[in-house]
């Protein structure tokens, strides 16, 4: 309890200025390269068909039709499917107050706050499981995952005008993933990602420097607001028609000390340093007719099993009960308590690796 003193008549009391690290859901970069399906069973289940087949050239002699003979039939023109699955994992992080905490907390939204807080470590599992996925090198096929200097020559932030390394690694990764998807998978529906350090050196290096300086674009993209040089710590929106992703999404595995209320945590970032994943962006790639499109990691969730009587909002990513965050809160009047719980249940997977390319060793 606080008392006026002989110096002064007023009590203080709070402005409701609350200082809080957070962010909304909806914002997180991962939602510009990860596509959601939801899947109507704790298994996700989808078809490969083989790519080649829609590219092969055949030969005349499986084409010609000569003239009142019969068509040809190509029995063997077919083609071949692989199904695959994932089983989901379902996760989930909750919390618990006491009535009186509840009560007696008058300097922010105590229950809200909690909420907030459990989304976002949800969400770090989320980030932690699909990277694990994409820099895991054995989940590409041959040639899809390499150093920079052997693909490009040099680091990526060591090019210059004359050598500019970081467009010619673009290049490579779009020329080669084209190429191999029978020049369906353009380079304008690739994205390229990585954290701010790969960022920032590569951002500050003279290949970029230089572009700024001649390219007759570089005016338009500093004198548009929306254009994401500065959250792109130097690096253009679109270089050589490759999107550039800063992936900026950090973590520490350090636990609040309780005891003392201070702690000092070390963080790093989810993407890798020195690393560059190009892969195709979210949903830009057709599939067979009637089909969704694609790409080339897939979240596959499942929505199944939630209780529409415990469901709370503002806090889930989509829309309605099926969305990717199942938030919940359950009232304990025996107890006096308050439970709150966010969950999902979901399998990150790498479901077109041959539309990805990883690189290494990117930076110095």
């Amino acid at each position: 309890m606080r008392f006026t003193s002989a110096n002064n008549g007023y009590l203080p009391e709070t402005t409701k200025q609350v200082i809080a690290v957070v962010r909304d859901p909806k914002t997180f970069m991962h939602n510009r390269y990860i596509q959601y399906v939801p899947t109507p069973y704790p298994m996700a289940v989808w078809t490969e068909v083989e790519r080649t087949q829609f590219s092969r050239l055949l030969q005349s002699g499986e084409t010609v039709w000569t003239d009142g003979e019969a068509r040809p039939v190509n029995r063997q023109n077919r083609l071949r499917h692989t199904t695959k699955t994932a089983d989901s994992i379902r996760h989930d992080i909750g919390w618990m107050l006491g009535y009186q905490t509840i009560e007696n907390t008058n300097l922010y939204q105590v229950r809200p706050a909690h909420m907030t807080m459990a989304t976002h470590q949800l969400i770090n599992q989320i980030y932690s499981d699909t990277w694990t996925e994409l820099t895991t090198s054995g989940n590409y096929p041959s040639g899809h995952t390499d150093t920079a200097t052997n693909v490009a020559g040099a680091k990526l932030d060591t090019g210059t005008l004359s050598n500019p390394y970081y467009a010619k690694f673009l290049l490579y990764c779009g020329e080669l993933i084209n190429r191999v998807t029978g020049g369906v998978v353009q380079i304008t529906d690739l994205v390229a990602i990585m954290n701010p350090k790969t960022a920032k050196l590569i951002g500050v290096s003279a290949e970029m420097r230089q572009w700024f300086a001649n390219s007759v674009l570089a005016d338009k993209v500093y004198a548009d607001p929306h254009q994401a040089v500065d959250r792109n710590f130097g690096l253009p929106p679109v270089y050589q028609g490759v999107e550039q992703i800063v992936e900026t999404k950090a973590y520490t595995t350090t636990a609040q000390d309780v005891t003392s209320g201070t702690d000092t945590p070390s963080y790093s970032y989810f993407v890798p340093d020195n690393t560059v994943l190009v892969m195709s962006r979210k949903g830009g790639i057709d599939s067979l007719p009637g089909e969704m499109p694609f790409s080339s990691v897939q979240m596959f969730y499942y929505a199944g099993g939630r209780n529409k009587e415990t469901a709370q909002g503002p806090y889930e990513v989509g829309e309605g009960i099926d969305s990717l965050l199942a938030v919940e809160s359950f009232d304990d009047p025996r107890n006096r308590r308050v439970e709150g719980h966010v969950s999902c249940q979901y399998v990150s997977k790498l479901v077109a690796p041959w539309t990805a390319f990883y690189c290494t060793s990117a930076t110095g």
